[in-house]
């Protein structure tokens, strides 16, 4: 009787688990539901992932981007900080200063609106026609000499 009693607790449970994974098999099929990929982009951006293509130039736009002479190409690539970009300025000899830039960014509320991109700037531009480049998203990209 002791190996009857224990045969049937084996059965049982051998039973409970066929019985919950069947159940378990179909009720997540129906619970699966498909994303679109744009849906799937959201969600990811929420979680704070990124698609690599935002921080890569397409190529539309790099057949665009001929530097002529006495310009400057700057690629500011989404989500750089305002510090980042200071650098690059001042790396490309188009400010003097980059806490002086952060500091003009900082008063007039304008650090969180500098959209990323490609920009062409003129030597000898000022720091203000910079920033409202940067800011309007200009995209300042010529083919003229």
């Amino acid at each position: 009787m002791n190996n009857r009693f224990i045969l049937g607790i084996m059965l049982g449970l051998g039973m409970g688990f066929v019985i919950s994974s069947s159940l378990y098999m179909i009720m997540d099929n129906r619970m699966q539901h498909s994303m679109e990929p744009e849906a799937i982009k959201n969600e990811a951006r929420k979680l704070g992932m990124v698609d690599p293509a935002d921080y890569f130039l397409r190529p539309e736009q790099e057949d665009e981007a001929v530097p002529q002479p006495n310009r400057i190409i700057i690629d500011i690539i989404k989500g750089m900080p305002s510090e980042e970009i200071a650098r690059l300025l001042k790396n490309s000899d188009l400010i003097k200063s980059e806490e002086e830039f952060i500091q003009y960014l900082e008063a007039n509320n304008l650090v969180s609106q500098l959209k990323w991109g490609r920009y062409e700037f003129l030597p000898g531009e000022d720091m203000e026609q910079i920033v409202e480049t940067i800011i309007l998203g200009n995209i300042k990209i010529s083919n003229e000499p």
